[in-house]
């Protein structure tokens, strides 16, 4: 039986994903600055669009978080490694939503 899309987790490898991303910006001339610092204030100014946005999906949306900022505080744990260099010897686990050390 194949799993489906919405059943299916990777762990992600931090070194793969830091050094492409490092190598983009490099390519692109660019410098890379944590994504939080960039989006500090997007929580509070997008939280009703994101409430709309929840109740409008009803039962199409598997548990997606409460208010804005908790995703945007899970994309950040994401992001923010990978643009600093942190996330060197770690892989993403999807199901506990934070980088580990591998």
């Amino acid at each position: 039986m194949r799993a489906s899309p919405s059943n299916t987790h990777h762990h992600l490898d931090g070194d793969e994903l830091t050094t492409a991303l490092h190598n983009t910006a490099n390519h692109r001339g660019i410098r890379l600055r944590p994504l939080s610092e960039a989006i500090s204030a997007l929580p509070v100014r997008r939280q009703a669009p994101y409430t709309a946005w929840r109740r409008r999906q009803g039962q199409a949306a598997e548990n997606p978080p409460a208010t804005f900022a908790d995703l945007v505080a899970t994309v950040t744990a994401f992001a923010d490694p990978l643009a600093t260099g942190a996330a060197h010897g770690h892989a993403w686990d999807p199901a506990t939503r934070a980088w580990q050390a591998t």
